[in-house]
């Protein structure tokens, strides 16, 4: 009996299997639409670009530890359901982008890591926060010329879930040309996900905004 065939690729699964049996295996559910018990649209539409500036590690330490007990009053349930959610896609993602990036990184001329634009705002911060794991040490950088500070020589010294999301979602060229050769149904699955990641997000935004009085954050420390 001649020998099981390897399935190299996503393509062979899909064929060996089918695609309704593999989507139930691969994807994670279709995100609740009313997981919150308010209605699915959020209250704001986009991230605020509050604390994404060079920041020192004292200033980083002052507002991660103001926005954790602003944090510790919002609704258990809903920040639980929120990083149930965001986790389960999350895992899903990295699977993926880190396949994409062991493909392209490497021979890359111009790793968008080198970008000096990359920070954390207010909903990374919150999402440290609401993760309940150690948060990184600080922002991604403390004056604006350095490099980023957890770019290491194999990669990003950060798992994809402590990284700014921007780290988390961004595909260069090289990585989008690999997304177009997938099955329709992946690339599918792959923006569906990313969309409710975003809605995931401001959600936690508007959790946030809606149990905190100081919506700008006027008390917290501000750099020069």
């Amino acid at each position: 009996m001649p020998a099981p065939r390897k399935l190299s690729g996503l393509r062979d699964v899909f064929h060996s299997f089918g695609h309704s049996v593999v989507e139930s295996l691969l994807y994670p559910p279709l995100l609740p639409r009313d997981i919150f018990g308010y209605g699915a649209g959020s209250e704001i539409s986009e991230e605020p670009a509050l604390y994404r500036r060079p920041m020192s590690d004292q200033e980083w330490r002052q507002v991660l530890l103001m926005l954790r007990e602003r944090v510790s009053v919002l609704d258990k349930e809903k920040l639980g359901a929120l990083v149930h959610h965001s986790e389960e896609r999350l895992r899903w993602l990295d699977a993926a982008m880190a396949r994409y990036c062991e493909a392209t990184c490497p021979s890359c001329e111009d790793p968008c890591c080198h970008g000096r634009q990359v920070f954390y705002n207010r909903t990374d911060l919150l999402w440290l926060l609401a993760l309940g794991r150690e948060w990184p040490p600080g922002q991604t950088r403390q004056l604006s010329r350095e490099p980023c500070r957890y770019l290491l020589r194999d990669g990003c010294g950060l798992s994809r879930a402590l990284r700014p999301y921007v780290c988390v979602w961004f595909l260069c060229d090289a990585q989008m040309g690999l997304l177009r050769e997938e099955p329709a149904i992946f690339q599918r699955h792959f923006v569906r996900i990313l969309e409710e990641m975003r809605m995931l997000r401001l959600r936690l935004e508007s959790l946030y905004r809606h149990h905190s009085r100081a919506e700008d954050d006027l008390a917290a420390p501000h750099g020069p």
